[in-house]
């Protein structure tokens, strides 16, 4: 609703982002140093949903986009406008970062400011984090709960899974928005 919205124009994205080289599979693929580059985020199935983030096309990950299936993305509005002008990106093939992997484009979603608040939406692309599991991540969780004790419960989850995994830098979403102005 009204409320998504306005949390997309504003809300900037946390973390597990980086600048990456993109080109379209079936247009010619420049050499690697002059590829346009698009905010690489990876991200777990129902991301969106957490964020208030709608999926405006396609479809969002889900726990089908596992490392044993072709290659996915989805792409934001501004890097679906950049490079798919007047056509739906849904279906179309991309090569993402330096791997040159070609993943299906699956879905499109709303703008947001994945810098800072003072920046206008930039080219993001997003990765299924259960297709490219890497080192470090980052965990974000929607709950009425005071940040701080969620924390907490978030420590014992993690141990659950793994003794080892440390919690670094816990911290309420309004707070890193806070930070950005």
């Amino acid at each position: 609703g009204a409320t998504s919205a306005a949390l997309t124009d504003r809300v900037p994205l946390t973390g597990g982002q980086s600048p990456a080289p993109v080109a379209v599979v079936g247009r010619p693929v420049p050499p690697m140093s002059e590829r346009p580059s698009a905010n690489r985020h990876l991200v777990s199935p129902r991301y969106f949903q957490t964020l208030g983030i709608p999926v405006k096309a396609g479809r969002d990950f889900d726990e089908r986009d596992s490392a044993r299936v072709p290659h996915v993305v989805i792409v934001n509005e501004t890097f679906a406008k950049q490079h798919f002008p007047g056509e739906d990106p849904v279906g179309r093939t991309l090569i993402t970062g330096m791997g040159q992997l070609p993943s299906q484009v699956i879905g499109v979603v709303a703008d947001v400011r994945s810098t800072g608040l003072n920046t206008p939406p930039e080219a993001d692309y997003f990765l299924p984090a259960l297709q490219r599991p890497e080192t470090f991540t980052n965990i974000m969780v929607r709950t009425s709960m005071p940040p701080a004790a969620m924390a907490s419960l978030v420590r014992e989850a993690l141990r659950g899974v793994d003794a080892d995994l440390p919690l670094l830098e816990p911290q309420a979403l309004t707070t890193r928005i806070e930070q950005t102005v």
